[in-house]
């Protein structure tokens, strides 16, 4: 059953330091999510060096890789992780800025976390979900998620994501900032998602030009259980 009580989080840069906001997402968090890694994990200002990845086939409908292999248990077999799934969008609003939205959910549908995040910047497209993966790693990171399959409708970032050329460009710059931050996952896939499987980040994207930085683990709002809910029926055979 999906769950819906627990309090809004406001990250904004005048309620609390980052530190305490940390503090706050841990409070109320379950005690299956309260792995929380140590560390600062704001956005990075500077570009670090990108982590060596292999080439794979794109295929629009399949498009993932595994960050990290899992390391073999004693009987040689790879140990059974278990994945939280994040859908991620950007919304991009000519002379008004940048919404993002990412949500945060099991292998069975459930809701684990909501957040929205907003920018005064108006963005290119592909710029504004390379940001807002950007930020959705960093709030996995916050939020003690250990091993994330992020999904995008934005094709042109996945695609981006394997390039083994080093483009001289602010989007390759975001991306590098993104396979940095992954360091600190267990383990990390990304895949393209239609815009019909993203429904639930675009509609959280769309709030954030009037909620601006939030975080709900629990109390969603019914507008986005709706959706969940909805998510969550056409799935069942």
């Amino acid at each position: 059953m999906l769950s819906q009580k627990r309090p809004v989080v406001d990250l904004t840069e005048n309620s609390q330091p980052a530190e305490k906001s940390t503090d706050m997402l841990i409070t109320h968090c379950s005690a299956k999510k309260r792995r929380v890694i140590s560390g600062d994990y704001d956005l990075k200002q500077h570009i670090g060096n990108s982590l060596e990845h292999s080439s794979v086939p794109l295929e629009e409908k399949n498009i993932s890789i595994a960050r990290k292999e899992e390391e073999d248990d004693n009987d040689g077999h790879a140990e059974d992780v278990e994945y939280s799934k994040a859908n991620i969008d950007a919304l991009v609003r000519e002379g008004t800025g940048t919404g993002c939205g990412v949500v945060f959910r099991d292998r069975g549908g459930e809701i684990l976390a909501a957040a929205t995040h907003s920018m005064h910047d108006v963005l290119d497209p592909p710029m504004a979900e390379a940001v807002a993966l950007h930020w959705a790693i960093d709030m996995a990171l916050q939020l003690g998620f250990s091993s994330v399959h992020f999904e995008t409708d934005c094709l042109h970032i996945v695609q981006a994501w394997y390039k083994n050329k080093r483009n001289l460009s602010y989007l390759q710059d975001v991306l590098k900032d993104c396979k940095d931050d992954i360091a600190h996952l267990d383990a990390f896939s990304i895949s393209f998602a239609g815009r019909v499987c993203n429904k639930v980040a675009h509609f959280l994207a769309s709030l954030a030009f009037s909620l601006h930085d939030h975080v709900w683990l629990d109390d969603f709002p019914p507008a986005l259980m709706d959706l969940i809910y909805a998510d969550v029926a056409t799935s069942l055979p």
